[in-house]
């Protein structure tokens, strides 16, 4: 295994950033499908697919099982699942999708009209918001989900951030309260994610697990058995509206709080079932503004942790799992360049440099993140945690 010194993992990030090409930043896909759990894994005759049985880990033929509904803006709902007779190139199941209206089976989440989302970058211009958003997640998504910064993350158990727009003020809210500089200079936006598990010691296990790959030569990179982060549905909701925002805490409220959908059977108040019994959510939140010809760009990043005790049946928040680790660069605009005009489209050379330069400090501090002692934050004491979820309805 290759050891890399800070400074070498600092020049990484630089380089693997400034690699990036602007405009194929510009023309990344856009993130607007939804994201539902069902309570239970749909099973459905397809011929020519087959699943991995959750229960049992066989391959049944014929089958699409899962329970990951994936929603389109216009409403239709597919589902995703692991199709076993196709390889993706790295030899796991490749991701498939059904939909279960047109019984149909597709290799890639479509992008047309009757699910509401083809666009021609030709033929539709993009707004301001949408440019910057464009030029930004990419950069943001390079820190957290490649190299020595994302498994450091793991190691601190620690859910990455991920750059899209699925993560953050969703373009549907009524009132936006974000802006990504796309119409002017200043940036105010919030990226998040959360990692669920059914309790402390189910997660800590994991990260032990983990960290034990690290050693093996052949499961030095085997991050694949780690759930994906996930979004907290309607987080910026109270946004919009008072009451509206649901909570990570909501996740590890026990089952008498369980309440589905009466039609597609998904979840009411983001209660995962009641299922869940710990969960650990990551925030950046970046803040950016004109002082005079000085632009300064900040950013915050913090984890909190919440679960639920044996006595209770509602989740709490308790605490952070890291010191929040806050940075910020200050940069001239560019000589000639009028600060009423300045923004992330019109100066997107300028931003990028922004970006580039607090995302290399806050990949440093997020390196002398001690492993073992955000573990221990994680490990207050397991008996207060409801692990006999039977006991709880």
């Amino acid at each position: 295994m290759n050891i890399f010194t800070k400074k070498q993992i600092s020049d990484l990030i630089i380089e693997q950033v400034e690699s990036m090409d602007i405009d194929e930043m510009a023309r990344a896909r856009r993130e607007d499908w939804g994201n539902e759990k069902l309570p239970e894994p749909m099973v459905i005759d397809v011929p020519g697919v087959s699943s991995k049985d959750p229960n049992t880990g066989d391959i049944v033929k014929d089958k699409v099982i899962s329970d990951d509904v994936r929603i389109a803006p216009k409403g239709q709902k597919v589902l995703m699942f692991f199709n076993q007779e196709v390889k993706d190139v790295r030899g796991y199941a490749a991701k498939y999708f059904y939909d279960i209206d047109r019984k149909k089976v597709m290799n890639a989440l479509p992008r047309n009209d009757y699910y509401g989302t083809s666009y021609s970058m030709a033929q539709k211009p993009q707004g301001g918001e949408t440019t910057a958003k464009r030029l930004t997640f990419p950069i943001i998504q390079k820190l957290f989900k490649e190299g020595a910064i994302h498994t450091h993350l793991m190691k601190c158990a620690i859910p990455e951030i991920v750059g899209s727009a699925f993560h953050t003020e969703p373009v549907t809210n009524v009132e936006k309260t974000f802006t990504f500089g796309g119409e002017g200079s200043q940036i105010k936006f919030n990226l998040h994610s959360v990692q669920d598990s059914s309790d402390i010691q189910s997660a800590v296990d994991k990260i032990l697990d983990y960290r034990m790959s690290l050693d093996d030569e052949g499961g030095a990179q085997s991050d694949g058995e780690r759930s994906v982060p996930k979004r907290m549905v309607r987080k910026y909701a109270g946004n919009v509206y008072s009451g509206g925002e649901w909570t990570p805490e909501q996740r590890t409220h026990a089952k008498k709080h369980h309440e589905l959908t009466r039609i597609y059977k998904l979840h009411k108040k983001a209660v995962q079932g009641g299922e869940v019994g710990f969960t650990v959510q990551s925030d950046l939140t970046v803040i950016g503004g004109l002082n005079g010809n000085d632009y300064t760009l900040a950013l915050n990043f913090s984890v909190s942790k919440f679960y639920r005790e044996a006595s209770k049946s509602r989740g709490i928040q308790k605490g952070q799992v890291i010191e929040p680790i806050r940075v910020h660069v200050t940069e001239t605009i560019p000589e000639g360049t009028s600060p009423e005009t300045l923004s992330v489209g019109n100066d997107a050379g300028f931003f990028k440099s922004l970006y580039i330069n607090a995302l290399q400090q806050l990949g440093n501090k997020i390196l002398e993140i001690d492993p073992d002692d955000a573990l221990t934050q994680l490990m207050f004491d397991p008996s207060e945690v409801d692990t006999d979820f039977a006991n709880d309805n």
